[in-house]
């Protein structure tokens, strides 16, 4: 029970200190804000607040959301495609959010697009994250496909976390939701997969082609293509771009 109740209290000691900080850098911004105001603010002491956040950039850059998306995604069925899993796993995630998490989520991205320090941070902790997901990618895949093309699809939904991340400050939840479940259904397009709503044996290669209808009939349009953790929203974009009758 002491145990519990220790955990219990380090738990509420570290969201009343996000709290406290997220509202002080919203109010006095990022920089000018110091530790030891978020301290007081949160009712700890200065040592106690830097056992658990060794920096003010520590604080913001935690995010419960990835720990939530990847567990989701792996306790989705086995014979979901990892793009249809992944979906499954964002929707569910962000509509559980109860609402002083929504608050957070939105304070968090507001503070982050207001600092270039924050933004440049994001950028890392993503990049280290590509990893994290194509590790729950590969298992979810099996033997077969190469490890370049799960990291391409692993880059792919870190960026639509990205950029979540950063539209949450300015966009409703249910819209960033329904605009996630999108790019993701497009996603699924793009990659072949979830067109006979079962599992993809495969990701394809990076030389793919996606048939596109142009003035002369179908043609393939090769994917654009990037570096191993290039963004599948880029990819959107390019089919987007040359799909479109002004780009014809």
């Amino acid at each position: 029970m002491r145990e519990l109740r220790e955990r219990t209290d380090g738990i509420q000691t570290k969201a009343a200190i996000r709290q406290e900080a997220l509202r002080l850098f919203l109010r006095n911004g990022f920089q000018e804000t110091t530790l030891e105001e978020i301290a007081q603010a949160a009712a700890v002491s200065p040592g106690d607040l830097l056992n658990i956040y060794p920096s003010k950039t520590a604080i913001v850059m935690q995010d419960d959301l990835d720990a939530l998306v990847l567990a989701a995604f792996n306790a989705q069925p086995p014979g979901i495609d990892p793009v249809a899993a992944f979906r499954n796993a964002l929707r569910n995630v962000l509509s559980d959010l109860a609402p002083e998490q929504s608050v957070m989520v939105r304070q968090r991205a507001l503070v982050i697009r207001n600092d270039a320090e924050l933004r440049a941070a994001l950028l890392t902790q993503f990049g280290g994250m590509v990893d994290r997901v194509a590790e729950v990618v590969a298992a979810r895949v099996g033997p077969g496909p190469t490890t370049l093309a799960v990291r391409d699809l692993a880059g792919a939904f870190v960026c639509l976390i990205m950029s979540i991340t950063l539209s949450a400050s300015g966009e409703p939840l249910v819209d960033l939701i329904k605009r996630s479940d999108e790019a993701l259904a497009q996603s699924a397009c793009i990659y072949g997969m979830g067109r006979s709503g079962g599992r993809s044996d495969h990701l394809p290669a990076r030389d793919a082609r996606l048939p596109v209808r142009s003035r002369g009939g179908s043609r393939p349009l090769p994917i654009a293509q990037g570096t191993r953790n290039h963004a599948g929203p880029a990819r959107l974009r390019f089919v987007r771009q040359q799909a479109s009758p002004s780009a014809r």
